[in-house]
């Protein structure tokens, strides 16, 4: 019988079958990181949709006002507290309510880009209403919650609810669940934030995502929220006219 002689690769074929897949893995893995990328923006968006209806809930059981921000002798319910009795799926108690933390994680107000607080991350809240003040009078304040009073506005007198920011996005390690730091936010604290390092853009550069009025939410990049209104979103707190202006 003839036998057939094995081959055998040479070191040449080797190192060029090596060369290969390591050229292949170069153009592989940065796509796959892009697209697990893409997917947790786009379950951030999803996250920030729930936040809507869970608003747009409570709102229908307290005369149209969403939900607001308390304060009373150094302690505080936040947005989230009030969403947590029955409309985000908890069923928070008072005392719960009242913490500083509420001992119950609820993935919905945690984006899935947001590693602020990588140590503890169920404690994590990645979005914050928008604070005004009422009576029109600060430029700088201009959203729905006024801060420690409870006071909000009601969604029906929005006037253009397609183009008003009702919550923001704000990558932080103190914006946490149930505290009082960071349950409402103003354009103001995201210069200062970016100035000073604190904030993390984590979808990409000067770009979040955020949740309107009317309950859509979108990715928008920072200086898309100053549009046509002439002013430096950077250098001027002033918002009245901004996406931040619920009052307008």
């Amino acid at each position: 019988m003839n036998s057939k002689k094995q081959q055998k690769f040479s070191l040449i074929e080797l190192l060029v079958v090596v060369a290969i897949i390591g050229i292949l893995s170069s153009l592989v893995l940065p796509a796959l990181g892009k697209a697990r990328k893409k997917a947790k923006i786009a379950n951030c968006l999803s996250n920030q949709k729930q936040i809507g209806i869970s608003i747009f809930l409570y709102s229908g059981d307290n005369e149209n006002h969403v939900p607001g921000h308390l304060s009373i002798n150094g302690n505080s319910i936040t947005y989230d507290d009030y969403l947590g009795i029955g409309y985000d799926g908890r069923n928070l108690t008072s005392s719960q309510m009242w913490a500083a933390y509420p001992g119950s994680p609820a993935k919905m107000y945690q984006c899935p880009t947001d590693e602020s607080n990588k140590s503890n991350p169920d404690i994590l809240r990645s979005y914050s209403m928008i604070q005004g003040v009422l009576n029109g009078n600060q430029a700088s304040k201009r959203g729905m919650v006024v801060e420690g009073s409870g006071a909000t506005m009601k969604l029906s007198s929005v006037k253009f609810p397609t183009t008003t920011i009702m919550t923001g996005e704000f990558h932080y390690w103190r914006n946490r669940l149930g505290r009082n730091s960071f349950g409402v936010m103003r354009a103001q604290d995201v210069q200062n934030s970016t100035s000073n390092g604190d904030l993390t853009w984590s979808h990409e550069k000067f770009k979040f995502n955020y949740l309107f009025t009317d309950g859509s939410a979108k990715g928008t990049h920072y200086m898309s929220t100053y549009l046509d209104t002439g002013k430096d979103p950077w250098g001027n707190n002033n918002t009245i006219g901004t996406m931040w202006d619920a009052q307008r």
